[in-house]
């Protein structure tokens, strides 16, 4: 077979030409054999078996309700099994998957859990059999709203399968990254314009795997950190808002040999009133789980009040008019890896140091001798 090489799109017509349809088509197919013949490597480091997992979203978009994913693996002759059978029927609010978002959360999943050199193409795809039944929160049917799925349940879809593959690899399991929660202001500016802003500065932390600690603030799971912070000063200098504080929560990463994230505590004043748009889907309970012994992440926190420190009332989900107020989020901590007293001590004394541990929680839960 002829190998060719490929230099971008603008070359692919010469390509062609100069090789012939024959010898592109063939070597397509053999890039996409490849690719396949390595996921099925993958998958057969995964003792045969089933397997299942479950995350939860605890609420709808309009009332705390539990929301389940819940996911059988099954693993047999460098073949996969993704049945989604038992989970949540489609909810009124707008976290509904179609099928393509659900397929494409489950690539994210299984990338992400095997080895990241594994080809990103359909030949890898080729082992995975998926089944999400119609009219579930993974497969919904008109007019189920589904403006948000590629956040939610795309990450209860991740976390559905890392659970379960992280029965099977203890090794290669993924602890839980933090689920966010945020809010967008919107507003007039002074010249009539409309400004909007996403107050992306309380990032999650992410989830620990072993060697390596969770990266204490990162872009949703769904990205897989392809998302970063914004710059301070530029967001001070655009909008109406003061950021008053930005940094690393104390005891807000789950415990573990490697430890979560830690989150943030973020804190701004917003000098004028306007809209609010509330997303919080990591309040009231923990969601960065951990595995192999670790410990869950701290759940987020959300509070709004009047510059007269007024509490007011927030939706988790919703959108509400807003005085000049401020804001302050705690965003969830990533979930640890391995059992907490297995820690390196001299890594527990740099969280000590660092102030993104306790004392307390360096005796009680990593069992620290000063």
């Amino acid at each position: 077979m002829a190998v060719l090489h490929y230099r971008g799109k603008r070359h692919a017509p010469r390509l062609a030409q100069g090789s012939g349809v024959a010898a592109l088509s063939e070597s397509f197919a053999a890039i996409l054999e490849h690719a396949e013949a390595l996921m099925r490597a993958s998958i057969q480091q995964v003792p045969d078996g089933i397997y299942e997992g479950e995350d939860v979203s605890n609420n709808d978009c309009f009332s705390q309700v539990d929301v389940p994913v819940r996911v059988k693996v099954t693993i047999e002759d460098g073949a996969m099994t993704v049945d989604f059978a038992g989970s949540a029927p489609q909810i009124k609010g707008f976290k509904n998957s179609s099928l393509a978002n659900t397929y494409s959360a489950v690539y994210v999943a299984l990338l992400a859990f095997f080895d990241s050199s594994l080809p990103k193409n359909a030949g890898a795809f080729r082992p995975i059999r998926i089944i999400a039944p119609e009219g579930t929160v993974v497969n919904a049917r008109p007019p189920a709203p589904m403006t948000y799925n590629t956040v939610y349940p795309a990450t209860e879809i991740v976390y559905a399968i890392w659970k379960a593959l992280g029965k099977a690899n203890p090794v290669r399991a993924c602890a839980g990254w933090g689920k966010a929660s945020h809010c967008v202001s919107s507003g007039p500016r002074g010249d009539g314009a409309t400004y909007v802003m996403y107050h992306m500065h309380a990032y999650p932390g992410s989830g620990a795997v072993f060697g390596r600690d969770g990266f204490n603030t990162l872009g949703t799971v769904i990205t897989l950190g392809g998302m970063s912070l914004p710059n301070v000063e530029a967001y001070e200098k655009k909008y109406p808002v003061q950021v008053i504080r930005q940094e690393f929560r104390v005891d807000g990463a789950g415990a573990g040999q490697f430890r979560g994230g830690t989150g943030i505590d973020y804190e701004v004043l917003m000098h004028a009133a306007g809209e609010v748009c509330l997303r919080g889907e990591g309040l009231y309970t923990a969601s960065g789980f951990g595995v192999a012994g670790g410990h869950d992440g701290a759940p987020s926190t959300l509070e709004v009040r009047d510059l007269d420190g007024e509490l007011i009332e927030t939706p988790q989900y919703g959108v509400q008019q807003l005085p000049p107020c401020r804001i302050s989020i705690a965003s969830s901590g990533g979930g640890g890896w391995g059992v907490p007293t297995s820690r390196e001590q001299e890594l527990v004394e740099r969280d000590l140091r660092d102030g993104v541990i306790s004392n307390e929680a360096a005796r009680q839960v990593y069992g620290f001798i000063a």
